[in-house]
């Protein structure tokens, strides 16, 4: 099992990467995402295995999906949250985490940002 701490995870892309599962703990502020891969872009760059991405403490979550028609942002809340289906970009920098991809029910472009969070991950 492979660690990543959140100075680690400046440095993973997702190409191609499956979303096996997503857990939401609003209450909580817990998210965990299973993915089924990443990339580690550190010295030469390195496959990883299976990962799961933990999410906690964050002083705001926005979810947002992306309206082709209109070319503008909605904000999803409740029960229209979307989770990813697909993980295609990732942007972790100092206590901010945004997750972009296709949405698993619509299949829209969906954006799940996270301000002064705790990141951390684990791999195969």
């Amino acid at each position: 099992m492979r660690i990543l701490d959140a100075e680690m995870m400046k440095h993973l892309s997702f190409p191609d990467c499956l979303v096996e599962k997503m857990e939401l703990s609003h209450g909580k502020k817990h998210l965990v995402v299973m993915v089924d891969g990443a990339w580690l872009d550190l010295s030469g760059g390195q496959a990883l295995g299976r990962g799961v991405l933990y999410f906690s403490d964050w002083s705001e979550l926005m979810v947002r999906a992306w309206d082709h028609t209109t070319e503008t942002w909605s904000t999803l809340e409740g029960e229209s949250i979307e989770i990813l289906r697909e993980l295609c970009e990732a942007k972790f920098d100092d206590k901010t985490a945004c997750l972009r991809g296709f949405g698993e029910r619509s299949g829209r472009w969906i954006e799940w940002k996270m301000d002064a969070v705790m990141v951390r991950s684990e791999f195969s």
